[in-house]
């Protein structure tokens, strides 16, 4: 039997980028920590992973230095990120390793809470992951660094962390007229 297929694809392209990378914390070395104040409580390994993330490239093998933190209360680390000030968000990406299930953490913003970052299950055979976590305009509008605490609250299983990417959101056509004002500013420089 002769089947015909055929398939259509919408592209959207866009002149400005919706997000930008404004910052980057390795985990593990040292000249990137001290930069970004970068510190820790609760700590049960800190060490060298090579390992590759699950997909349509698992094969690849990623090396990297990084941190696992104890599963209890009062385990943590806290780090400064550089954003854009006219921003309408943050995204946090987060590199972990993946054997651990269940990690779970409060992340607060110069001291307010943000959310809770869950990541569920685990994978074993290919364990590194990129886990991310958006901050709302209401904690980082206006503001060109934050201080980002994240506080390990799973009693079922640790916190891992790699690498730190802070992306800002950038701002689109204003939703409404309340905040045509930053808008404006922001535009205008």
């Amino acid at each position: 039997v002769d089947t015909s297929i055929r398939s259509v694809a919408f592209y959207y392209k866009r002149d400005q980028p919706l997000a930008s990378q404004t910052d980057e914390v390795d985990i593990g070395n040292a000249a990137s920590e001290a930069d970004h104040g970068y510190t820790y409580t609760g700590l049960a390994w800190s060490g060298y992973l090579t390992d590759e993330y699950e997909g349509d490239q698992d094969d690849i093998f990623v090396s990297d230095d990084g941190r696992r933190f104890n599963a209890f209360a009062g385990s943590r680390s806290s780090f400064s990120a550089a954003i854009d000030p006219c921003n309408v968000g943050v995204l946090l990406r987060r590199r972990m390793d993946y054997i651990l299930p269940r990690q779970e953490a409060e992340v607060f913003i110069d001291g307010v809470a943000a959310g809770l970052w869950y990541d569920a299950g685990s994978n074993p055979v290919h364990r590194f992951r990129d886990s991310e976590f958006l901050i709302s305009s209401a904690l980082t509008r206006g503001k060109s660094r934050v201080t980002l605490d994240i506080r390990h609250v799973s009693s079922a299983a640790g916190w891992t962390e790699y690498r730190y990417w802070v992306h800002t959101l950038a701002p689109t056509v204003p939703s409404d007229l309340l905040d045509l004002s930053h808008f404006q500013a922001c535009f205008s420089g």
